[in-house]
């Protein structure tokens, strides 16, 4: 079954506007996009919509034919799609990002009599970590950029997921792909890495 998004076919279950209502009446599991009908916006606009935990997301590549031929003439030939998940769209890697934040902002307050002596912009770095503690900040966030609503809600960060608080990124389309990248392959090691880069500096 596959949805269109011109009111004008016929054959189809509904329009890509009709998704969510679609998903609920067929209970449905998977959902393909056709990269060539859909950018990546509104892709990742609908999974943060529908949510990750019972429908698995695929993107059916703009330049493939979609369907290539199986390995027997007695099987189908099968999609050749790429899978798609966010990691901080799941409850439990938002839940280890909180916690790796309490534990990174409490370790460097116990340890800030020996720190503040030799950091720059030690002020900065003190109201950083009590904002991180109390939930208003977190270590890592996303660039700036005009797409970052459609990712999963995180607080904003102390520093970006450019990795480098130094570097200028000026390119749209790349800030939204580092933040894409970010929020798909999340993991608190990268975070650790991206504080240890810039907060002793």
């Amino acid at each position: 079954m596959y949805i269109s998004k011109h009111e004008r076919d016929t054959q189809v279950l509904g329009t890509i506007d009709n998704l969510e209502e679609i998903v609920r009446v067929f209970k449905a599991e998977e959902i393909i996009f056709c990269s060539k009908d859909v950018s990546s916006k509104t892709i990742l606009e609908w999974m943060v919509t529908l949510g990750p935990k019972r429908i698995n997301y695929k993107i059916a590549p703009e330049a493939s034919s979609f369907i290539i031929g199986s390995n027997s003439k007695n099987t189908k030939g099968e999609f050749f799609t790429e899978e798609i998940t966010l990691k901080l769209a799941e409850t439990s890697n938002l839940r280890k990002k909180r916690i790796g934040d309490c534990l990174v902002s409490l370790v460097l307050l116990v340890l800030s009599p020996v720190w503040l002596v030799f950091v720059k912009n030690k002020g900065f770095k003190l109201q950083a970590a009590v904002g991180v503690l109390t939930g208003k900040k977190t270590w890592v966030g996303y660039a700036p950029s005009t797409e970052s609503h459609v990712l999963p809600l995180i607080p904003a960060g102390v520093y970006t997921c450019i990795g480098d608080a130094n570097a200028r990124v000026d390119d749209k389309e790349m800030l939204n792909n580092l933040n894409y990248y970010y929020a798909r392959y999340y993991s608190f090691e990268k975070d650790l890495e991206i504080i240890g880069t810039n907060f002793f500096r």
